[in-house]
């Protein structure tokens, strides 16, 4: 379905720093859910996450498996946030417009699992983005979830939210 791209030899491994996964995405506690960035090379990115029985998320069964969406959706907003620190730009905030299709192979995220979430942009400019992503249990190796995502990056994204006019790419209606 979804592939992320296997490493290349030639491609340049940007060494992690020490910032902390909130100065990447705009949430914060409780809705702050990666625990951190832990890879990225180009157009991928990787964070981790460990599922804890306190997750705003968790019943009595772990954490619900599409709440690996919004962990796809963090893990894009950190790979941004990492390209806008690294070229000393401000975090921009983004949009989840969607998925095509999200396909999860547990119904529960147990507490103590830890997550490996994987994404990978596949194409988009500087606005409208896609991603591949799947998250896998760093334990056993297994996938747990994978999907397409897609993104809206605006120039102006806090005119959206306070539902002002905005430049949105492709929007003819003015």
């Amino acid at each position: 379905m979804f592939r992320i791209s296997p490493l290349r030899n030639d491609e340049e491994v940007v060494p992690m720093t020490s910032w902390p996964i909130t100065s990447l995405i705009p949430h914060d506690p409780p809705m702050a859910l990666l625990d951190e960035l832990v890879d990225h090379e180009g157009s991928r990115s990787a964070c981790r996450v460990t599922i804890r029985p306190d997750s705003i998320f968790a019943g009595e069964r772990g954490v619900p498996s599409y709440v690996t969406l919004e962990y796809m959706a963090q893990a894009i907003a950190a790979h941004g946030g990492f390209l806008a620190r690294t070229d000393g730009a401000p975090v921009q905030k983004g949009f989840l417009l969607g998925t095509p299709r999200l396909s999860t192979f547990r119904p529960f995220l147990a507490p103590g699992t830890v997550l490996r979430v994987e994404v990978e942009q596949v194409w988009g400019d500087d606005a409208l983005l896609h991603f591949a992503c799947r998250v896998i249990d760093e334990d056993t190796q297994e996938i747990v979830a994978e999907s397409g995502v897609r993104v809206l990056k605006p120039k102006e994204p806090d005119a959206l939210i306070d539902g002002r006019r905005a430049d949105v790419p492709g929007d003819h209606t003015r």
